[in-house]
């Protein structure tokens, strides 16, 4: 039995509440997505950048969490995405640390040091207990702890029947023209899609341009049998997309290259395309692809929580 409490500060978008949502199974767990709420609004009262010029107070921090929910006889683990502000308010770090009996204080970054304006690594490391990051480059170059992917599978009762061949669902980010490209292709060789590129400029009627809920995100995906994967520049992380089509047994079509450095790459079922020429190529495989990788849970936040254990554990 985990004698242990979690009080995890999500990064606030909608798909963090499905990527944690295994978390929810743990008793002990507090997950707090939004920054919002009586309590939330307590703090910005006493926190915000006037106040702070005048007052010096822990009033509001006690707000943000439900102390009840601690524990006595186990370590009180704080887990903070890099997204979310609370991570970035050193007096409510301290605050944790004096106040909060048997505290840890656990950062973990879904973004890649290199895509964020991010403080002083310093801040991170003398504000923290333990650092994850799902970037190998980031775990070599920084001392950080790697976790290949965090992410919650969903149990459907009733598995949707597939009504599209290949599915996107994205920014733009200057990834627009190979979407439309594979759109082409979809067209010329009678290939059903649903793409979805926000933000789009001069993107044909049947290509999406308003954000969806993640819910329907995910809901798409379902319908397909592929996954396809743009990445803007050098990925060494896994993406959402690529743990989804793992946990879901989609084909993937990535420009992706470290892809190959997955647990589950199979070169079967993930192809990587390095042109518009190789991106056709891979899209006409789709019919004759039936994918299973046997998805064993290791992305579960609740294999975060263990590995949290362990790596305490092993300071004590």
């Amino acid at each position: 039995m985990d004698k242990n409490s979690y009080v995890v500060f999500g990064s606030g978008f909608d798909y963090c509440e499905y990527m944690c949502k295994d978390m929810l199974s743990f008793k002990n767990c507090q997950f707090i997505n939004k920054n919002s709420g009586v309590g939330y609004s307590i703090y910005k009262i006493f926190h915000n950048r006037y106040a702070n010029k005048i007052l010096k107070t822990n009033i509001g921090y006690g707000c943000l969490f439900d102390k009840k929910k601690l524990t006595k006889i186990g370590f009180n683990h704080f887990v903070f995405f890099d997204s979310n502000p609370l991570l970035y308010d050193e007096k409510f770090l301290q605050y944790i640390r004096k106040k909060i009996k048997n505290s840890k204080i656990t950062i973990i970054f879904v973004n890649t040091m290199a895509t964020r304006n991010m403080r002083d690594i310093q801040y991170f490391k003398s504000n923290s207990d333990l650092i994850f990051t799902i970037d190998a480059n980031d775990a070599r170059l920084y001392d950080f702890i790697f976790l290949e992917g965090i992410h919650s599978k969903v149990d459907c009762e009733v598995v949707p029947e597939v009504e599209f061949d290949v599915t996107f669902a994205g920014a733009d980010k200057k990834r627009g023209n190979i979407v439309k490209k594979a759109r082409d292709v979809c067209l010329k060789n009678n290939l059903t899609y649903a793409f979805t590129v926000v933000g789009m400029k001069d993107a044909p009627s049947d290509i999406k341009t308003i954000r969806i809920p993640y819910e329907k995100v995910l809901e798409q995906e379902l319908k397909s049998k592929c996954i396809l994967e743009v990445c803007v520049g050098e990925q060494n992380a896994l993406t959402l997309r690529a743990i989804e089509a793992i946990m879901y047994d989609k084909f993937l079509i990535t420009n992706n290259k470290n892809i190959v450095n997955c647990t589950y790459y199979n070169e079967d079922k993930m192809k990587i395309f390095e042109s518009e020429q190789d991106l056709e190529k891979r899209l006409l495989e789709i019919k004759s692809k039936t994918v299973r990788f046997e998805y064993k849970g290791e992305f579960s936040p609740i294999t975060l929580f263990k590995k949290i254990r362990e790596e305490i554990q092993k300071e004590s």
